[in-house]
């Protein structure tokens, strides 16, 4: 878990932001003082400057004091004793309250980390014999939902997407895969057509969470329906429960403007 403070530079605009989130860390790699990981996560942030006409107009990342937060962050940690450690790490954030009211271009940030961490208690690495690959693909459907404000004062109107796709691991840690997600946006002019996009994708499968970043293409939709773009990029955390089924999250984004947040469950089928 996760509190973090972060100062944008600008008082008058953007303000001050105050987060709390969770999130899961693999080991990607470990020698017997280094070790590489991949931290990934998501939670909640307080803005306390947003969009107001009169008093802030100039401020077109965010409307909502409430909003949600996204983050990767692979990270390099030498251990020099039993007890300290550094840690440097690259994160990447994403800022926004998923299309739940506008103006909504949410905030693509990249942050440098330099850390010291100390153990309170620390235990043995346990050691693993290596193992043959087992399922190498397996492919999946997915379902989202969630409104969206549609421009018409505060009414709001669902969005559902449906998605399959097929996933080849690579290996324990990363897998490529390629699909198609057909999505029925309500909120924009009340379209009964779905939008259609195939999609290419990679995922991080460490354990029992899925991170996918997907770039997909509109290859079909209804007049007027998100005109200026061709391509989207859906990023996708998923956890799984049993038997196959997972449930997560996801963000729909057009460059670094944020289009909506939804509810995801999905099922994986082995081969």
């Amino acid at each position: 878990m996760h509190l973090s403070y972060l100062d944008f530079g600008d008082d008058n605009v953007l303000g001050q932001a105050y987060s709390f989130s969770g999130s899961f860390e693999p080991v990607l790699w470990r020698s017997k003082r280094w070790s590489l990981n991949l931290s990934s996560g998501l939670g909640m942030v307080y803005l306390n400057r947003i969009h107001h006409p009169d008093n802030n107009p100039l401020n077109q990342f965010f409307s909502s004091h409430l909003s949600f937060l996204l983050f990767i962050a692979p990270a390099l940690e030498y251990q020099w004793s039993d007890d300290w450690g550094m840690r440097l790490s690259v994160n990447y954030n994403h800022i926004s309250n998923g299309g739940q009211k506008q103006p909504n271009r949410g905030m693509n940030f990249p942050q440098l980390g330099l850390g010291l961490h100390y153990f309170l208690n620390q235990e043995d690495w346990p050691e693993y014999v290596a193992q043959e690959k087992g399922v190498n693909w397996f492919w999946g459907l997915e379902s989202g939902v969630t409104t969206r404000k549609t421009g018409n004062g505060d009414r709001r109107e669902l969005s559902i997407s449906l998605a399959g796709q097929v996933t080849k691991a690579l290996n324990p840690i990363n897998g490529l895969a390629a699909g198609a997600e057909m999505e029925w946006d309500y909120s924009e002019g009340g379209h009964h057509h779905p939008i259609t996009a195939p999609f290419l994708a990679h995922s991080f499968l460490p354990g029992r969470f899925v991170f996918s970043q997907r770039m997909a293409w509109y290859l079909t939709r209804p007049d007027g329906v998100f005109e200026k773009h061709h391509f989207y990029q859906r990023y996708v955390l998923m956890f799984s429960l049993i038997y196959g089924w997972d449930i997560g999250v996801s963000l729909k984004a057009h460059g670094q403007t944020a289009s909506n947040l939804d509810f995801r469950l999905g099922y994986r089928f082995s081969q």
